[in-house]
């Protein structure tokens, strides 16, 4: 019996991406309080989550910019990660890169803003089409872990630490 794991699935007209569950713990309606004094591009807003202030990565513009994806006419939500649980370079790179202007937000939550098109899916780990390992490692490193085509869409199964750490690093619209 193959191992499932749990999944966010989300829809964009012409491909989806899967975030692996564990890589997020909750979900918002955004309550965006307003942009940062220092404009980083993806993280530009800081919104209300409980009784803290959050930084908002725009992962829904990066998805449209990056993949050419449709946007769908949706409400946005986001779900939120835990850079407590990245990599000690990536929790370098977040801090040494958001923190610069001093405004208070949490230190180690990110909000991720998505389109609402969405739903949490169970998929068997035999279902996913890993990358050659050429293809692997320069797509991975970018955020990309594998693919699958699946009733003529393509699936992306994608990293948010490494697509917020692509995200940092991209100078003027494009990718390093």
């Amino acid at each position: 019996m193959s191992k499932k794991n749990y999944f966010l699935s989300i829809h964009y007209s012409n491909m989806d991406f899967y975030i692996n569950r564990s890589q997020f713990f909750a979900s918002v309606t955004p309550d965006i309080l307003g942009k940062r004094k220092k404009a980083i591009p993806y993280f530009q807003e800081i919104i209300q989550y409980g009784e803290e202030k959050i930084l908002l990565f725009d992962l829904d513009q990066f998805l449209c910019r990056h993949f050419k994806t449709e946007k769908k006419d949706s409400s946005l939500l986001c779900i939120i990660t835990d850079t407590k649980n990245y990599s000690k370079e990536s929790q370098r790179l977040l801090k040494q890169s958001l923190r610069k202007d001093k405004q208070s937000f949490s230190p180690h939550l990110i909000a991720c803003l998505l389109p609402s098109s969405l739903e949490i899916k169970n998929i068997s780990l035999s279902n996913l089409k890993l990358l050659s390992s050429y293809f692997f490692s320069c797509l991975y490193q970018h955020g990309i872990a594998a693919c699958s085509f699946i009733e003529k869409k393509i699936i992306y199964f994608i990293d948010l630490e490494k697509i917020m750490i692509t995200a940092l690093q991209e100078k003027n619209g494009a990718l390093l």
